[in-house]
């Protein structure tokens, strides 16, 4: 399965609104509260819309605020195993951050990319590829933006392999290492440089690219020791054992090679008369020999 990668937010704001810093939603998401929650971010919307008026630039960045606010939440509600787990609330927050009013399309972006991924844990891998292919059409977001599309080319791959569409995860995989490359001033994130290697690899695996895939493997494990991210978390550990398992595969395929081609030869020469290998060919006379140039 190639890497699924998450994206929580983008382009705050230098002086986040009030929002971002109120401690009682982040308290009624802990608690399991998240009706509440939500009711809490829309009334500190609403007292920024009439503070400020509805269409002032202070209510936009309140509404970028509630809308990141609520993608964060989302995804925590996503983890398992927390007080705050819940699919059913991770949807809400994201429909809520979707239909937020005065937010950019690289908001947009972040809220369809995170709900793909809210489909894909839900059984929903066709949802997750229409929110993806949204992402990917509205074309460059950017200079500061364009890795959200790189995140929904990594996702995208992911899930078009789940869904047996290798050739496409292949094309993606690739699309999403440009990206990367392109947009990123001569230094991209490491960590999703490494994502991007290891679903190339996976891909040229599985279309049987023997050195290609060990080749992004490596690749992979390169940038996962350049990420601070990756080291102090599992991710350097899988690339690192997944690098050596492929090296150790194309290791036995070479060994296996070799002694089909030994037992092959060794055939040849039991099955061929001594006579016949001694036997040297037969001499042009001076009429047959061909003429020197």
């Amino acid at each position: 399965r190639a890497t699924m990668t998450v994206l929580a937010s983008s382009n705050r704001p230098n002086s986040p609104p009030r929002l971002l810093r109120t401690p009682a939603v982040q308290a009624l998401h802990q608690d399991g509260q998240h009706e509440e929650a939500l009711r809490c971010i829309n009334s500190i919307l609403a007292e920024a819309q009439a503070t400020s008026g509805r269409h002032s630039l202070e209510a936009a960045n309140a509404a970028g605020a509630a809308a990141r606010l609520c993608n964060e939440l989302a995804l925590a509600s996503m983890q398992r195993g927390t007080p705050a787990f819940s699919l059913d609330a991770s949807y809400a927050y994201l429909q809520h951050a979707m239909h937020m009013p005065l937010t950019n399309r690289s908001l947009q972006a972040v809220t369809l990319n995170n709900l793909s991924i809210y489909y894909v844990r839900t059984g929903h891998p066709h949802r997750a590829l229409r929110c993806l292919h949204r992402v990917l059409r509205q074309g460059p977001l950017g200079a500061t933006e364009d890795s959200v599309q790189a995140h929904a080319a990594l996702n995208l791959t992911s899930v078009l392999a789940d869904l047996g569409r290798h050739e496409e995860a292949l094309e993606m995989a690739q699309h999403a290492v440009r990206l990367l490359e392109q947009n990123s001033n001569g230094s991209p994130d490491p960590s999703l440089m490494c994502a991007a290697y290891h679903n190339l690899a996976v891909q040229q695996e599985r279309f049987g690219s023997t050195r290609g895939y060990v080749l992004s493997y490596r690749h992979a494990l390169l940038q996962a020791k350049r990420s601070e991210a990756a080291r102090s978390s599992q991710m350097y550990s899988f690339i690192q054992d997944a690098y050596t398992q492929a090296k150790q595969r194309v290791e036995r395929a070479d060994a296996v090679g070799r002694n089909a081609c030994s037992r092959s030869n060794s055939d040849w020469s039991r099955r061929t008369p001594q006579s016949s290998l001694s036997r040297r060919p037969p001499q042009l006379d001076s009429m047959q020999r061909p003429a020197s140039v």
